[in-house]
């Protein structure tokens, strides 16, 4: 049973070190809104820089590879998990510091480079230590769950599953209770202070990080992985391939790192599947090229966040609102139709969910074009009011699609390569969402630019976005999963 008291009854202390890593790294989006406004206001980056700081401050995402075969193979003074927790938070403290010396403009770091190039170091730096922890803490989902009764006894498949899926589903709410607890901090704070002085408070993500292991002291049982060597090497090698694309100056370079990247992690995930058979293999393929491809559609850019700020005079309270809002409702709709979601075949969840995330972008176009002032001239209510609406009709959907990924990957783990599994399939969805979606966000802020203050092409580019987010998922579901064909699940 997968309802709330069930759910609450399973909890285990063991859970503690998983729950604050996902804490950590959700609460760190309570600077968003003063960073959203502090690069509109005191920054000249175009949106397409922005767009491109964030893609190659999310690269450590896409080389998880690597840190799978490191956690898996070494441990650190006979630790096999807690030690690299401890390293990845020492490295977000140092991003930490130079986020901090950005902001506040000291004078000895900035006359190093470029904003533009110093926030790429600081990013890099902050999400390397996330990246880290976050392997981890989806390695221990795995292991801390208890393969035997009291008695000793091995328990069903049934039983196993169902306590992976508790600890998803507690890991998901833990996230989307930060994430509620960041925003609405963040709104506070983005309306009283400087992005300079909230920028402090940043420190506090990787203290909040380690506070699980003061309460865990024993690491679970791990099994000490081989190094799969085609797998570390095709790691290192998009390691070298990222670094000389880099400092090569390559007009094409985020392109070419992501269509490298796939190739590479697309592989090694065929090469780690050997070990299942041949139906099992196709349909675990087949869910994550159809979620890899889910992932990939672009959001909004930047620009589209302008005109909000300047057009539809949405103020960093109001911001806070609406991701609390759509937090929150992604939290109740986790809990009461989980169950639902995790037993249902996935071409056809996400088909649906696909359909309906893209009606529920028609209310922003329509705001390009004067919806909203013609419903204040008509009904007395404008732009605020129908992007809350529309932000309570979409709030529960998308964090659904990560609840499904997890479960499936989670009891798909090759048990003798659990962290290498999670690196892997975490490095695809990685490259798709944090590499993909935001090269394509970045290609559409360059065919439809908006600038401050002029935002002509916007309708254009709401537009654009939705007919991508629609055609793409909708033609790969299609192509490798009949979603109206009823399957059961393993």
């Amino acid at each position: 049973m997968f309802g709330v008291i069930a759910i609450l009854k399973s909890f285990r202390k063991e859970y503690l070190p998983i729950l604050t890593i996902y804490f950590a790294s959700y609460f760190l989006r309570f600077h968003n809104i003063a960073e959203l406004f502090w690069f509109k206001s005191s920054l000249s980056i175009t949106s397409s820089e922005i767009v491109s700081i964030t893609i190659w401050s999310a690269l450590p995402w896409s080389v998880k590879i690597v840190f799978g075969q490191i956690i898996g193979r070494f441990r650190i003074f006979g630790s096999a998990r807690y030690s690299y927790i401890w390293i990845a938070a020492f490295i977000m403290l140092c991003g930490n510091f130079l986020t901090i010396a950005i902001a506040n403009q000291v004078e000895e770091v900035i006359s190093f480079g470029s904003y533009y190039h110093l926030l790429i170091v600081s990013g890099l730096l902050i999400q390397t230590g996330i990246v880290l922890q976050d392997l981890v803490a989806d390695t221990l989902c795995y292991e801390v769950v208890r393969k035997r009764d009291s008695s000793g006894k091995e328990k069903s498949e049934k039983c196993i599953r169902q306590e992976i899926g508790s600890v998803q589903i507690l890991s998901r709410a833990i996230e989307l209770l930060a994430s509620m607890t960041a925003f609405g901090v963040g709104g506070i704070l983005a309306t009283k202070y400087s992005y300079g002085f909230i920028s402090w408070f940043t420190l506090s993500v990787p203290v909040i990080s380690v506070l699980g292991m003061c309460f865990v002291r024993s690491e679970p049982e791990t099994i000490k992985e081989p190094i799969q060597l085609p797998i570390f090497l095709g790691g290192l090698l998009y390691i070298g391939v990222i670094i000389g694309l880099t400092l090569s100056g390559f007009k094409y370079s985020q392109e070419a790192i992501f269509c490298i990247g796939v190739t590479i992690v697309g592989c090694s995930l065929y090469a780690i599947c050997r070990d299942l058979d041949g139906a099992r293999k196709k349909e675990i393929l087949y869910i994550l090229l159809v979620v890899f491809t889910y992932k990939i559609v672009p959001s909004y850019s930047p620009g589209v966040e302008w005109w909000q700020i300047d057009v539809l005079g949405f103020s960093p309270k109001f911001f806070s609102r609406l991701s609390q809002i759509n937090v929150l409702l992604g939290f109740i709709g986790l809990w009461l139709v989980s169950k639902h979601i995790i037993n249902r075949e996935v071409g056809l969840v996400l088909f649906w969910l696909n359909i309906l995330h893209v009606i529920l972008q028609l209310p922003m176009i329509g705001m390009s074009f004067g919806l909203h002032e013609w419903t204040m001239r008509n009904f007395g209510f404008g732009a605020e009011t129908i992007a809350l609406v529309d932000t309570i009709a979409e709030g529960p959907f998308d964090k659904l699609v990560f609840l499904v990924l997890t479960t499936v990957a989670t009891y798909y783990a090759p048990k003798k390569h659990v962290a290498t599994w999670f690196a892997l399939v975490m490095s695809l969805m990685s490259l798709s969402l944090f590499q993909g979606s935001r090269i394509l966000k970045r290609i559409l802020s360059e065919i439809f630019v908006v600038e401050r203050g002029v935002y002509d092409n916007i309708p254009e580019l709401l537009v654009a976005t939705s007919v991508i987010n629609f055609i793409v998922p909708t033609a790969m579901i299609f192509i490798f999963v009949n979603p109206f064909r009823k399957k059961s699940r393993p």
